[in-house]
């Protein structure tokens, strides 16, 4: 029997294939999808912890590159397509190559190796240059950007431009060094979470979850808020920060209160009067008081007189960070054969998802 002939035998798929699409089968897609050699698999799916977000880790199996644009993503419990809700990422995040939006980001959707320095791009490509900046990805569950850092000193007083301009200071310094320094994060990152570590202080913590709505550093510092006693406040330590009875304010612009000229862009005020007429000590970030100029401090603790307990009262070194309560986009990424991409989406109880690439379906469950 002579054997059939390589075209006649694609000619024969090609009429088997055009009959089963006739027939209403969807074996077509199937073989397309093949054809391509785009093929996932779920490798593993987890909660972030104290973040609401379920993360899903997908493993191209297939023989050619894979988009994530490719993947259709369904909210199975209800049917909405919900591609454009989920943030995409892979084990190389946060390299100089592949820079994250955020700390927050690498910490969610990359392989990151710890507190230390990455790579990330807040503003996307096509925007300013990736820079490098120390992440902080334990405290608090996380994520957190550095934004500034400064040394003992006046650098980072509350009338110092860096609080209202998009510049920068020493930003390739990505350490935890002693030193003054202001990233572009500071300007660029949208936050809501903010956070302030103390290192000569006793290495205490503030801390600010939904400090405000998605706004940047440079546009937070810069609007009047006033979170009440600053002895409720997490993190406040009377080891640290001196205490005057009568009006006190914790919060942020805090000159916006009116009356004597003294305040701070993240901090306290304090006045044994029932008034903000004659402040007497002042603790926090970015201070001013007309008492003394050698008192506007770049971070630190000051009082004239009639404090009710001591704290440090001198200069300190501060580090602020932020982060974002949550990511909700991220740019497409390619991903090849063997390799893994990771989704995070908002999930917060039973969440189910149906991801499509051609004709197949993978369906995973998970409860956060």
């Amino acid at each position: 029997m002579k054997a059939i002939s390589p075209i006649i035998a694609i000619i024969i798929i090609l009429l088997i294939t055009i009959a089963i699409a006739g027939s209403g089968y969807s074996y077509i897609s199937m073989y397309w999808t093949s054809l391509t050699g785009k093929e996932i698999q779920v490798l593993d799916t987890s909660c972030l912890s104290g973040r609401n977000r379920g993360r899903i880790v997908l493993k191209n199996i297939g023989t050619s590159n894979l988009s994530t644009s490719d993947i259709t993503v369904i909210n199975a419990q209800t049917g909405q397509d919900i591609s454009n809700e989920v943030v995409w990422g892979h084990k190389n995040l946060g390299a100089a190559s592949d820079p994250g939006l955020s700390c927050s980001h690498i910490l969610e959707n990359g392989a990151p190796t710890g507190d230390g320095a990455y790579w990330i791009d807040p503003d996307g490509a096509g925007g300013d240059d990736p820079f490098q900046v120390y992440c902080d990805m334990t405290y608090d569950g996380g994520g957190w950007t550095m934004l500034m850092k400064a040394t003992q000193g006046t650098t980072f007083n509350y009338e110092a431009n860096y609080w209202t301009t998009a510049n920068t200071l020493n930003e390739n310094d990505a350490t935890r060094n002693d030193a003054d320094a202001k990233y572009m994060s500071f300007n660029e990152l949208e936050i809501t979470d903010i956070m302030a570590r103390w290192p000569d202080a006793g290495d205490i913590r503030w801390l600010k979850n939904s400090a405000w709505s998605t706004r940047t550093a440079l546009q937070g510092f810069n609007e009047y808020r006033n979170w009440g006693n600053p002895q409720d406040q997490i993190g406040w330590s009377s080891t640290y920060f001196s205490t005057q009875g009568g009006n006190r304010a914790h919060g942020t612009k805090l000159k916006d209160l009116g009356g004597y000229n003294a305040g701070a862009r993240w901090g306290n005020r304090w006045n044994n009067e029932n008034n903000w007429g004659s402040d007497d000590v002042g603790n926090g970030i970015g201070l001013w008081t007309d008492r003394n100029g050698a008192w506007r401090y770049s971070a630190g603790d000051w009082s004239n007189c009639c404090r009710t307990s001591d704290g440090m009262l001198r200069s300190a070194r501060v580090e602020v960070y932020g982060r974002e309560s949550e990511i909700t986009s991220s740019a497409e990424i390619s991903v090849q054969p063997g390799e893994t991409a990771t989704m995070t989406h908002a999930c917060s109880g039973l969440c189910s998802y149906r991801l499509l690439l051609g004709s197949t379906a993978k369906e995973t469950t998970l409860e956060c």
